[in-house]
């Protein structure tokens, strides 16, 4: 027994530990059983209390914390505590990655636009269900300075991307943007494309003129890039119009960072279809 609560000396034998003690099985009357019971209750609520001041076993503990973000971001070095560590939902079982949840990331789910209560966040992070785990989990916020309305509606619908933290998330656009740059049939699309202008004077005329497209699709690519909304890993980078910075974050909140990364490299790989059809009719035009 711990020091913090000592055992007393000659103290007088309780009804349950007579029973225990006893060689006999003992008959027990309707006082003696209440008694009994007041005594399981205190012990439970002793357990319960010793239970709830053992320090939380960290989830960090010999898994690897992936950090993975897509090019074009500056990733953020920062020894700061997290919230918390969870395995990914997409990992393939015993190599899933862990990705570290900080408070802000929380802060985001909870009074962004998806205004996630306890008991979304509990099963966002996996946590395990406890007595009184939604009023631990707010005092945990508390903290942090997050308060986290009880009972509160969710905002948004549930789609797949509602159980991706943002680290998971960015991992999954470096991935496809990985794959996009050397699996993407960027000059089979582009020959797609001129084959069915053929017979369209109109949209040939267009399709000639890659100069002009790609212009655009640099513009777009520089104005996406503009902003960086805030990410866990990620330094942000407002941009100065604050009415795209908005609407960007909000973005960025609906879909933890993946629409953010996809919107660029979905541009990145038109612009590389733009630069195979250049090739192609600079080729044409040499025979």
């Amino acid at each position: 027994m711990s020091a913090r609560f000592p055992l007393q000396k000659n103290a007088p034998k309780t009804i349950l530990q007579q029973i225990v003690d006893a060689e006999e099985p003992e008959v027990i009357n309707d006082f003696e059983r209440n008694e009994i019971d007041e005594e399981l209750r205190k012990l439970c609520m002793l357990a319960e209390r010793i239970s709830a001041e053992q320090p939380a076993p960290s989830r960090e503990t010999n898994h690897h914390t992936a950090t993975t973000i897509p090019d074009g971001f500056t990733k953020l070095n920062s020894n700061a505590k997290p919230f918390d560590v969870i395995s990914g939902r997409l990992g393939m079982g015993a190599s899933a990655p862990f990705y570290k949840v900080t408070p802000e990331e929380i802060r985001r789910r909870v009074e962004g636009v998806e205004h996630l209560n306890s008991s979304n966040m509990a099963n966002n992070l996996k946590k395990q269900k406890q007595k009184n785990g939604g009023e631990i989990m707010r005092a945990q916020l508390a903290e942090h300075g997050i308060q986290m309305t009880l009972n509160a509606q969710r905002k948004e619908a549930a789609t797949r991307v509602i159980s991706l933290v943002e680290g998971e998330a960015l991992h999954l656009a470096a991935d496809l943007q990985k794959i996009c740059a050397e699996k993407y049939p960027a000059r089979q699309i582009a020959e797609e494309v001129i084959k069915e202008a053929e017979n369209k004077p109109d949209v040939m005329e267009a399709l000639l003129d890659t100069t002009s497209f790609l212009e655009c699709m640099s513009a777009m690519e520089d104005a996406l890039k503009s902003v960086d909304p805030p990410l866990s890993g990620v330094v942000p980078k407002p941009s100065k119009n604050q009415t795209l910075n908005h609407s960007q974050e909000k973005f960025s909140c609906a879909t933890h960072g993946l629409g953010i990364a996809t919107q660029r490299i979905w541009v990145d790989q038109m612009k590389r279809i733009g630069e195979e059809m250049a090739a192609i009719f600079g080729q044409q035009g040499g025979k």
